[in-house]
């Protein structure tokens, strides 16, 4: 099994974030937004396996914080955004320094007879005294 890609960012206790991937189909080309029959986020705490902010295979597809966007080119490149909220970065275990967490995000298309995924973790960062 590979090892997930670590991101060197970062983010503090119960702030916002952006985090941004282009959708590519298995041959690396862009899959038209319009094409998309379904997308699902899945965001967990690495140590304790415990779902954030009730993420779990969570419609989003223009939908609970992410956008799907295609410019046309050429070459066509679809981007996808989320938005991550303060509660996406809440400390599980408030006596860590860092929480790693997993961002998991599966599409389908072509009548959901093709799939693809894609996922990285990253580090949240204690704040002590955050209300």
């Amino acid at each position: 099994m590979a090892a997930i890609p670590l991101l060197p960012t970062t983010l503090l206790e119960g702030t916002t974030g952006i985090y941004t991937f282009t959708l590519l189909s298995e041959s690396g080309a862009a899959i038209p937004s319009g094409v998309l029959d379904t997308l699902t986020l899945t965001y967990y705490d690495v140590a304790s396996g415990l779902i954030v902010n009730g993420r779990n295979n969570q419609q989003a597809l223009n939908a609970n914080d992410v956008t799907v966007v295609t410019d046309v080119g050429p070459p066509a490149v679809t981007t996808v955004t989320w938005l991550l909220q303060p509660a996406d970065t809440q400390m599980i275990d408030p006596d860590l320094r860092h929480e790693y967490r997993v961002i998991q995000f599966r599409w389908s298309w072509e009548g959901g007879t093709r799939y693809g995924a894609y996922q990285v973790q990253f580090a949240v960062e204690n704040m002590a005294f955050v209300v």
